[in-house]
């Protein structure tokens, strides 16, 4: 009968690193012949977990209690980890600015070590930049608002796709909901604000004090949304106080 510790699984058994279930299914894989080979018991514990044997949260589980073969396992397996979980983050990254879904400046705000955990897909780190604050309400409505008009271009459909998926999980945010709602509200036009503007400053020269009323309206309605078209109502609102128009 064969001994435990000729066999591949020693030092993993030995540690208590790989149940007899795992060991099954190791045994079991049709590439179990690579795994045989490693000489390393951590890069057989990696070869387990980069082939969905072990899990991440089994190996997080696999807590280390002191400086031991076992921990110095645990340890070259999780660094490793670490590392590719980097590399797909940073290529996840580099997809979304190539395709012009973000820009460098947010590209740099996420490096590819700020999730522990890995991140599926580029529409995954998309809304992860999305829920982190670094790709905005605002700037996710005007990069829909582009893909859109963009959609007959090369890779159009795919980057549209993109979008249109990470802003419907939005949307079942709540509390991000209610942001893009905030933005989407209804304001004034642009021909709107310019004819208001133009009321104000003939009424400034005739009627000052019906002039102060409208720019004091003015502010209100935009509610701090158009900042110069505020400043614009309070210059005159001021002027007008100030300066008012002989008669």
């Amino acid at each position: 009968m064969t001994s435990l510790s000729t066999t591949p699984f020693d030092k993993l058994s030995a540690h208590g690193l790989i149940t007899d279930d795992q060991r099954e299914a190791v045994l079991a894989h049709p590439d179990y012949a690579t795994f045989a080979a490693l000489a390393q018991p951590h890069q057989q514990l990696l070869w387990a977990y980069r082939q969905g044997l072990i899990s991440h949260q089994e190996l997080d589980a696999m807590v280390t209690i002191g400086q031991s073969e076992r921990d110095d396992i645990l340890d070259a397996v999780n660094d490793q980890i670490a590392d590719d979980i980097s590399a797909h983050h940073r290529h996840l990254l580099d997809q979304l600015l190539t395709l012009e879904l973000i820009t460098a400046e947010q590209r740099s705000q996420l490096t590819e070590h700020d999730h522990a955990w890995r991140i599926a897909s580029i529409s995954d780190m998309l809304l992860t930049l999305c829920k982190d604050g670094i790709v905005t309400a605002p700037h996710m409505l005007a990069l829909r608002a582009r893909v859109d008009a963009q959609k007959h271009l090369i890779d159009g459909a795919r980057r549209r796709q993109i979008v249109e998926e990470v802003y419907a999980r939005l949307e079942a945010d709540p509390d991000y909901a209610e942001q893009i709602r905030m933005q989407t509200a209804a304001g004034p036009s642009e021909a709107t604000v310019l004819f208001f503007s133009a009321v104000c400053y003939y009424l400034l020269t005739t009627q000052e004090w019906l002039a102060l009323t409208i720019c004091t309206l003015g502010v209100w309605i935009t509610g701090g949304h158009r900042g110069l078209v505020n400043l614009l109502f309070c210059t005159l609102a001021w002027t007008t106080l100030t300066w008012p128009p002989s008669r």
